[in-house]
């Protein structure tokens, strides 16, 4: 009995859904309400696909207060059925009605007279609620692919025209006529190639049929926007210094996270795969599912060499940094670090990651309100304009301005403890922001990231510095500022402090290689103006069909205008075969870098010394980007299947001395002092000379060399 019921449940709920064709559109009109309240007295426009495929009327009329709320494929019994929810919410001054060939072209069986019962249905059901609201009805129009109901769209016409004429208040619009030639055909070149969809031509006849019918309403002041208040960021910049030019060495995080915890760009590395640790789709790539990258002899995390100079280092709570953590790194790296836990007067080094900013936030954050309206936002002309792409361009600038808040609670957290003044505040970026065609990418949308330094001498606060700069550079500023030299092996160059570099960088380097399961290997020289990009797959297109960005419904979208042949030139060329090695564009006149210039005679001499630039950084920083992937890793691991193990230190005690040795180049070692009782500190302190122990106390130490297992904990 309980199977029966269960399976007429089921049907039941199946035969709901087969009655609510459009509950999707519906829902959408609903959750665009609620995230913008509906505005009284606008004109509101109810129909079919012409409307829905209209999606920017507003633009065509910008004196005009429009909501538009057609939908695809209807006909006027779903506009019937859906009264409540497209025609009510609105106190319009004018309702325009189009009903579209749907009406006439669902059935052999619908003539004219059937679509004016139904027009003058819809038309009593208006006027019930508005009474002194403007109808105006748009002809249906002639449409190449349905010319056998071109009879029955001419009487359809006629009929209801004549309707509107008898009806007080209401208007008739014939956007057929001025559709056809003078012979009476059809004109092909306003519509798009399946002949039933018009183009822009198509409209701009609308619209000059429509606009003596429409009302004079307020419009809605519309505030085109690419940026949202962050008032705890201004804050830093006015307090502090604001960098103009300042990027990272990958567009996506994990290549970027090494370039930046170390100091040198991630190819010279070996960390410049997305990503080597949690997954590397082994399925796709034929990894090990998780490799800790084995870092060049010397090349040691930035946090070793404060916390040997007694900095209490914190990490809250992302590393990505393409090597598992070592002892050496971090006093604490979790979401509970914090640098209230050192010991009181500890000069500390903390840094605080936040995520709301992510690429996954987008999605991940969708039920939360929003603070900027879609309808706003300005949609760069990479993407289409649809509403998914506005949502998620609006959804991104929330998430700054949330991620702002956060930044005013750390800031009022140096405040309540009396350190704001006698701390050096940075905030940065890792890399450009998460939406399509952004994230990834080498070019200045890429990696061009905010950089904010705040000093607590108010003679440092110089406002603005137009220095190229590279995050390659925020760890050498970083032990500056703290008094210790940046290691020779360090490739950027400190900003400021007592080692800061007399002259920044001429050219800034990025690199993209794997993401997740695809490769690619591209390579890019900037200098603040031009940018050079050589490409060592020029038959792959710059688009990575990767399953992480399809949880972006503006990135759905997407592929699925391009499927359908929907994306205008600009917007595939994301999808197309890059076609040549070398790239070459004037940033500063062409912002999203859709003109290349690199077969411009004009531009030969420029070329030339950015290909001279890059090929002699190709010699002078070694790029494993050129070894293939498994061959690097079985170089790491000194052809072995598994990561080497870091040999044990060697610990030599004399009298009161102790001096403790490495068996393994390239490892740091750390030790921990007992105490005569046996205690054992929590710290581990790293090691960088011998010193002296008291009598009865002991020794632990511990070496690793990033990328190694670290060897056992020896005590002495």
């Amino acid at each position: 009995m309980k199977k029966i019921l269960i399976t007429c449940l089921l049907a039941m709920v199946g035969l709901q859904l087969a009655a609510q064709p459009f509950i999707n559109e519906i829902r959408a009109f609903q959750k665009a309400d609620s995230i913008n309240q509906p505005v009284k007295g606008a004109i509101l426009l109810i129909g079919s696909s012409s409307f829905t495929k209209w999606q920017n009327v507003g633009d065509w009329f910008p004196d005009k207060r429009i909501i538009n709320r057609g939908f695809g494929g209807s006909s006027l019994p779903d506009l019937i059925r859906y009264f409540d929810q497209i025609v009510k919410p609105y106190d319009p001054v004018q309702v325009v009605v189009y009903c579209g060939e749907n009406d006439v072209a669902s059935s052999t069986s619908i003539t004219a007279d059937t679509v004016l019962k139904r027009f003058k249905q819809l038309h009593g059901m208006i006027r019930k609620i508005y009474p002194k609201v403007r109808i105006s009805f748009v002809s249906l129009k002639p449409s190449p692919v349905r010319a056998s109901f071109l009879p029955t769209v001419r009487e359809t016409n006629r009929l209801i025209e004549k309707f509107c004429k008898s009806s007080a208040n209401t208007d008739y619009i014939d956007v057929f006529s001025p559709m056809l030639n003078a012979d009476g055909s059809f004109m092909e070149e306003l519509f798009v190639s399946d002949r039933l969809h018009m183009n822009e031509k198509g409209y701009l006849i609308w619209k000059k049929a429509m606009e003596p019918f429409l009302l004079s309403t307020k419009p809605i002041a519309v505030n085109r926007t690419s940026a949202v208040p962050t008032p705890n960021i201004d804050r830093l910049a006015k307090e502090g210094i604001r960098f103009t030019n300042a990027f990272t060495t990958a567009g996506v995080c994990a290549p970027s996270r090494n370039a930046i915890i170390t100091g040198r760009i991630q190819t010279s590395n070996g960390g410049h795969n997305m990503r080597t640790l949690n997954n590397t789709y082994p399925e796709q790539t034929g990894l090990p599912k998780s490799y800790s990258v084995v870092m060049p002899v010397g090349v040691k995390h930035m946090a070793e060499y404060l916390r040997a100079e007694g900095y209490y280092c914190t990490n809250n709570s992302k590393t990505d940094y393409q090597f598992e953590e070592g002892p050496a790194f971090w006093d604490e790296s979790s979401n509970k670090a914090h640098y209230r836990n050192r010991k009181n007067g500890q000069p500390f080094f903390a840094v605080f990651n936040s995520t709301i900013t992510h690429e996954s936030q987008v999605w991940e954050r969708s039920k939360r309100p929003l603070r900027v309206d879609p309808r706003n936002v300005k949609v760069p002309p990479i993407y289409p304009d649809t509403d998914s792409v506005r949502l998620d361009i609006a959804r991104f600038y929330t998430n700054i301005s949330e991620m702002d808040d956060w930044v005013g609670e750390r800031i009022k957290e140096l405040e309540a403890d009396g350190l704001l003044e006698n701390t050096i505040v940075m905030f940065w970026s890792d890399h450009g922001d998460g939406l399509p065609y952004v994230k990834r990418e080498v070019t200045d949308r890429g990696i061009r990231i905010p950089l904010v330094m705040r000093f607590p001498s108010v003679e440092k606060r110089m406002g603005v510095n137009e220095r190229l700069t590279s995050s390659i550079d925020l760890a050498p500023t970083v032990l500056s500022l703290a008094g210790i030299k940046p290691p020779d092996n360090m490739q950027g160059k400190a900003i400021y402090g007592l080692h800061a570099a007399a002259k920044g960088h001429d050219y800034v380097f990025a690199a993209r290689d794997r993401m997740d399961s695809h490769y690619d290997r591209v390579r890019s020289v900037y200098d603040g103006r031009f940018q050079y990009v050589y490409n060592y797959y020029p038959d792959l297109p710059r688009y990575m069909d990767l399953e992480y960005r399809k949880q972006q419904a503006s990135m759905r979208d997407i592929l699925r205008l391009r499927d359908q042949g929907k994306l205008n030139a600009v917007q595939m060329r994301w999808f197309a075969p890059k076609g040549t090695a070398e790239e070459f564009y004037d940033v500063k006149n062409d912002p999203y870098q859709l003109n290349d210039l690199s077969k411009d005679p004009r531009y030969a001499n420029e070329l030339t010394r950015f290909r001279s630039v890059y090929q002699e950084w190709q010699k002078t920083v070694s790029d494993m980007g050129a070894t293939e992937e498994k061959k690097l890793i079985a170089q790491m691991w000194n052809g072995q299947s598994l990561p080497p193990v870091t040999k044990d230190p060697l610990v030599f005690v004399s009298g009161q001395q102790v001096g403790i040795a490495d068996e393994t180049a390239g490892s740091s070692i750390v030790y921990k002092i007992i105490a005569k009782d046996g205690t054992v500190p929590g710290r581990w302190e790293v090691y960088t000379q011998p010193f002296v122990i008291e009598p009865g106390q002991r020794i632990m130490a511990q070496a690793q060399r990033i990328g190694y297992h670290a060897s056992k904990v020896v005590t002495h």
